[in-house]
């Protein structure tokens, strides 16, 4: 944590995750909504019916890692602040201009069981 004009805020990535080096992290929340529409088509019920967190991750690739596949459970943290969620992307992006990267998302739906793909 940093001070700016009488401000904290916070410079960085965190903690360092088994993947590699972190480059960017994203924590994204959102929810699915129905809606109800009157007869000159305006809505005017809405209602959120399920919520998702999705966590985003670009690292610098390291050597001799594997990162998760697409659809098993990933765990970041541990004990009471663990979260766990399902895998939906793994990217590796090669360049002959960068290092190679990793990116990986992973969501968790409500308060569902994460189940890995067989």
């Amino acid at each position: 944590m940093s001070e700016l004009t009488g401000e904290t805020v916070e410079f960085g990535t965190g903690e360092n995750r088994t993947i590699g080096i972190i480059q960017s992290e994203n924590d994204n929340n959102s929810a699915e909504v129905a809606e109800i529409r009157d007869e000159t088509g305006k809505i005017v019920l809405q209602k959120a019916y399920s919520k998702s967190n999705e966590k985003t991750f670009e690292a610098i690739f390291m050597v001799g890692v594997t990162p998760p596949a697409a659809g098993t459970a990933l765990t970041i943290g541990s004990g009471e602040t663990a979260w766990t969620g399902i895998v939906t992307a793994s990217n590796i992006t090669k360049s002959n201009t960068e290092f190679t990267k990793v990116s990986i998302t992973a969501q968790k739906k409500d308060s569902a069981t994460v189940v890995a793909y067989a």
